[in-house]
């Protein structure tokens, strides 16, 4: 495990972490982060992919963890900064320490949301998204619905306002969040229009990712319920191939998942399969299709 810093065409830097393998498969794997969640959460993830000949990447956004820099009141730190900013800035590493090798993505919730923002997602030869989602309040489940539109245009504002930045520690959301953070954090779970709101346009949005994905659901998901990861997959990404997976806890024998249990070293030998058998399987179809064009 290497840490180092990786400078962004702005000047500054944010931290990230190399996991190398003993036995390199030629493929690389970046990861990237939920909203206010550090690169720590995902090491037993990373580690396991590292066992599997991956060369793999996790990193922290700016503001957030390994790459905060001094107090976040008066911080500029917003999702545009993750996404056009942050997210560019480790493809082009990982693209520079390992040119030859296949690339392939997995964003947990933000980290899928955001392929958008600009068009490196589309270098990589296969996205897994999990637990990310489209937004809006009204397409959450009804129980909740209306708690979820007053914490995002009532309590989370009021907060930040109160204190320069929205104290997610305590209140169990991951790392505490600049406030432009929490800005569009709320425009997207307010918006019709979810995180295509982030973009100039949503025909941006979905010319931005021509890249193989599959974007996974949780059933006990809170955050992140089957709509919301429906809209993503095929209103945002309408124009890649997409594949989607909706698992239930019964399936895999536990009581609970929820929005953050799938990188939990716990389901090493179930969940973590599905992104590792299906990455097996479009470098087995890209290279059965390279083939056939040989002849």
């Amino acid at each position: 495990m290497q840490t180092f810093n990786v400078q962004k065409e702005d000047g500054s830097s944010i931290t990230a972490t190399q996991f190398l393998p003993e036995k390199p498969c030629g493929r690389t794997l970046l990861i990237s982060p939920a909203t206010g969640m550090k690169q720590t959460f995902y090491y037993a993830f990373a580690e396991y992919f590292a066992t599997l000949g991956y060369h793999v990447f996790t990193y922290d956004y700016s503001g957030i963890g390994l790459s905060k820099e001094g107090s976040l009141r008066g911080s500029m730190v917003s999702y545009s900064t993750w996404g056009k900013d942050d997210f560019p800035a480790m493809v082009r590493t990982i693209k520079e320490a390992h040119p030859d090798n296949k690339r392939y993505l997995v964003g947990h919730s933000l980290g899928g949301n955001i392929l958008g923002l600009t068009d490196v997602a589309s270098t990589f030869d296969g996205i897994v998204t999990v637990a990310s989602q489209h937004g809006y309040w009204r397409n959450f489940h009804a129980s909740n619905r209306w708690g979820v539109w007053f914490i995002f245009a009532v309590s989370m504002p009021f907060l930040t306002k109160l204190f320069g930045y929205f104290p997610a520690k305590t209140h169990g959301l991951g790392e505490d969040l600049p406030r432009y953070v929490l800005r569009d954090w709320s425009k997207v779970i307010l918006s019709p229009n979810g995180v295509e709101s982030l973009a100039a346009s949503p025909n941006e949005w979905r010319r931005n990712l021509q890249t193989p994905l599959l974007c996974i659901s949780l059933d006990d998901d809170t955050y992140a319920p089957k709509q919301t990861v429906d809209n993503l997959a095929f209103r945002c990404y309408s124009e890649t191939a997409v594949e989607r997976l909706h698992i239930t806890p019964v399936e895999v024998q536990v009581k609970a998942i929820g929005h953050l249990n799938f990188f939990r070293r716990q389901f090493q030998s179930t969940l973590w399969q599905l992104p590792h058998e299906w990455f097996e399987k479009q470098a087995t179809t890209r290279l059965q299709i390279s083939e056939s064009k040989q002849f």
